[in-house]
């Protein structure tokens, strides 16, 4: 008998080895798997709907599907126009972070944007039309020129073709702008589809 208690002893002792050594294997691959990993800091694009995801800036959008990403960096994404009437016009979104954005054309001048805390709300810096000369006051109350998903206002900036601003919080902004043919459709069309992550 005592034989036989050593052998289930033994028994025992080989299942409960197989099941740690299992179980071990099993959570060191499922720490690997890419399904398990940070999610990616790079877009990922579904060819099917057109969906881009930026898991680094925590947005998403749609683009048209006559757009290409042609660059896709950190702080940065192009889009270029493959085909269609307007080809080759170009799409940037930037990503800035700081607690203002400031938009510079050599012919509209410059506009900054930022949250003052005090006030609770955004505010922007008056600007100097140079075709007109006209100048705005220095400070004024930021008003939005539409909201997206999320209620994220979108400000205009002062780049050409056309530039929109979406802060994504007090300190980490997003600038969109299009340049080409001076068809800006498609990049209002690009920024009402934003929604946070």
């Amino acid at each position: 008998m005592s034989q036989r208690k050593c052998s289930k002893n033994v028994i025992i002792i080989i299942v409960v080895v197989l099941l740690a050594g299992s179980t071990a294997y099993y959570f060191v691959n499922q720490k690997i798997k890419p399904t398990n990993l940070k999610p990616s800091l790079f877009q990922t694009e579904n060819l099917n709907s057109n969906l881009v995801t930026r898991n680094d800036w925590l947005i998403s959008f749609k683009k048209q599907s006559n757009w290409s990403i042609t660059n896709n960096v950190p702080m940065q994404m192009e889009l270029k126009q493959v085909s269609g009437k307007w080809k080759d016009d170009i799409i940037t979104i930037q990503y800035v972070a700081g607690d203002k954005i400031t938009d510079k054309d050599a012919k509209f001048g410059d506009i900054t944007y930022w949250y003052d805390q005090s006030k609770g709300e955004w505010m922007r810096t008056g600007r100097t039309d140079e075709r007109t000369g006209a100048t705005e006051p220095a400070v004024v109350k930021a008003i939005p020129q539409f909201y997206v998903a999320g209620n994220m206002p979108v400000f205009l900036g002062t780049g050409r073709w056309l530039t929109y601003i979406i802060p994504l919080s007090y300190t980490s902004f997003l600038k969109f702008n299009i340049i080409g043919s001076g068809y800006t459709q498609p990049l209002t069309d690009l920024v009402k589809t934003i929604s946070k992550l």
